[in-house]
């Protein structure tokens, strides 16, 4: 189920778990922003991924949770977004849905 945002607002979400690539189930704890290898956005009837890698922070909380920010051009678009996070060496890739 997506999680409501309000448009064109800054905000911090949490997304997760990021698990280890290798066996799929132990929490990956130390991504950041700029050493994934892809965090982006899909905005709604988007086709391709908007790159937020240099334009965001990352935060791991706990058990392979993160804070995550948006600001307010990740939030422009009315519809359905989609946080994408990867690193092929490092966890499977993980994201969370909003509307």
């Amino acid at each position: 189920m997506a999680q409501w945002l309000k448009q064109s607002t800054s905000t911090t979400v949490t997304v997760g778990p990021a698990v280890d690539a290798s066996d799929g189930v132990t929490p990956e704890t130390g991504l950041t922003a700029g050493g994934v290898d892809e965090i982006g956005v899909y905005k709604h009837e988007g086709t391709s991924l908007t790159d937020i890698s240099g334009d965001t922070t990352m935060t791991h909380r706990a058990g392979g949770m993160y804070t995550v920010t948006l600001d307010t051009g990740d939030t422009d678009t009315v519809g359905r977004l989609r946080l994408f996070i990867r690193d092929d060496d490092a966890c499977l890739p993980f994201w969370k849905d909003f509307m």
